[in-house]
């Protein structure tokens, strides 16, 4: 799973340089810039990353690779037919790239990106290397999507692709992705883990959503899915495995969500809230992994799990619904019902747990370390399974072994997957007790147009 922003896609963001048959542009607000580039350090990596640039320095990155938009600042300072071009992450990764036209939209770059590790004042070269870029504006087609809601059954296999970034007959690190009109987005094959990853225990895989959510308004992600490997051959070997649905952002600060179905113990489910703050020092220990599997009893009727976003009260709720038959056969529908297993206030990072098998449904208060309030960013919602996998250990030396398992079709599904509005933008009632973010929000909306992502 991604924990940290990937330094290759920080190379590709950035880079303008001299103009040879025209001019550099004064300005790239409303612009898309599209890098094929290429590294030239041992192990380098080739690719693409487009970015999408607005006013006031304001820049998303969209990953082709696995349809992730990331959130960035960008500087721009053009001299005659030359230019140069920073896109920095928070306050510790950049890039610097300098450009050459070969027309008013085309050309070639260089870039060197840099890593100063938590050290202040002291910067490391991350990676360098070349490329050719292209110019255009931003068009319906490839903006961010901002608010987009939709449901889908996955009975629609080509409205399922407007949904998701991966659809049916994809392939992608050893994974290959089988949906049809029969209702379920299911995967297989033996992950082989990010290409020019040396982290032996990658086992995560996620499937984005199109689609971005304002924390400063009400909203409901929801899903249906299920794990069933009662028919796999390997099953004996079989130790871990997680289906989930989840919330990710990826900003100055990085973080996820999740709540879905635990292979473990099979009838139970599990939310998690994973932060790691920009100011971070890998050394320190400083972010944050918390997990809750209550005791809950989640194999009869269909299972729903939901993520509700209550924007008035600053608080993510996580939920799951099974839907029950009465207590006849002649009864025309059935009776949901709903638990909440876990809420988390996002405006100072406190969370509390719930267990459904005790009849009270309180529980104490616990503080994430190092929140930021995250009212002022967006979260993507995705699909994401923890791959089958088992630990091997070395008693002797202390090492955990990683094995992963190949997966049959069917083994891990979604049946459902829906992203939708649910109350209007936040009431600050009589506007007191209003959380930092609050002030980051004003000013936008009072500078109006486009550039203000609270744009009214």
């Amino acid at each position: 799973m991604k924990v940290k922003k990937s330094s290759l896609s920080l190379f590709i963001l950035f880079a303008f340089c001299s103009t040879l048959f025209g001019q550099a542009p004064d300005s790239l607000v409303e612009q898309t810039i599209t890098f094929n580039y290429q590294s030239s350090s041992v192990d380098g990596e080739s690719g693409t990353a487009v970015f999408n640039l607005y006013e006031g320095g304001k820049a998303w990155e969209y990953d082709t690779d696995d349809g992730e938009w990331e959130s960035a600042t960008y500087q721009w300072e053009p001299t005659a037919d030359k230019g140069e071009f920073v896109i920095q992450w928070g306050e510790l990764e950049y890039v610097n790239i300098s450009l050459s036209f070969d027309s008013a939209l085309t050309g070639t770059f260089t870039y060197v990106s840099w890593d100063d590790d938590g050290i202040i004042g002291i910067s490391n070269i991350e990676d360098e290397g070349t490329g050719d870029f292209v110019i255009s504006s931003i068009s319906e087609s490839n903006k961010p999507p901002f608010e987009r809601y939709f449901s889908d059954d996955f009975t629609n296999p080509s409205l399922t692709r407007e949904n998701f970034h991966l659809g049916d007959g994809d392939q992608s690190q050893g994974i290959t992705f089988e949906h049809n009109a029969s209702g379920f987005y299911t995967i297989r094959g033996l992950f082989t883990g990010e290409e020019g990853e040396d982290d032996p225990h990658d086992r995560w895989f996620q499937v984005s959503a199109n689609s971005l959510l304002p924390m400063n308004k009400s909203w409901v992600v929801e899903a249906d899915l299920n794990l069933n490997f009662s028919a796999s051959a390997p099953t004996t070997m079989l130790q871990y495995a997680h289906a989930a649905l989840q919330l990710e952002f990826d900003s100055l600060d990085y973080g996820h969500f999740q709540i879905g179905r635990d292979y473990g113990s099979m009838n139970s489910c599990f939310a998690n809230i994973y932060y790691d703050p920009i100011n971070n020092d890998d050394t320190n220990g400083n972010s944050a992994h918390h997990s809750w599997y209550p005791m809950t009893a989640t194999t009869e009727g269909n299972v729903t799990y939901r993520i509700i976003n209550d924007a008035d009260d600053y608080t993510l709720i996580f939920q799951y619904q099974v839907d029950q038959w009465g207590s006849t056969h002649s009864e025309d529908a059935q009776s949901p019902i709903i638990t909440t297993v876990m809420e988390l206030e996002w405006n100072d990072g406190s969370y509390v747990t719930f267990d459904p098998s005790y009849s009270y449904y309180g529980g104490n208060w616990k503080q994430i370390e190092n929140w930021e309030s995250i009212g002022d960013q967006y979260v993507q919602p995705s699909m994401a399974f923890e791959l089958p996998h088992r630990w091997d250990e070395d008693y002797n030396s202390g090492d955990r072994n990683l094995t992963l398992i190949e997966l049959q079709g069917g083994e891990m599904s979604f049946s459902s997957f829906s992203v939708k509005p649910d109350r209007d933008i936040i009431d600050f009632d009589d506007g007191g007790d209003l959380p930092a973010f609050y002030n980051k929000l004003a000013t936008e909306v009072g500078q109006g147009g486009f550039s203000s992502r609270y744009h009214l």
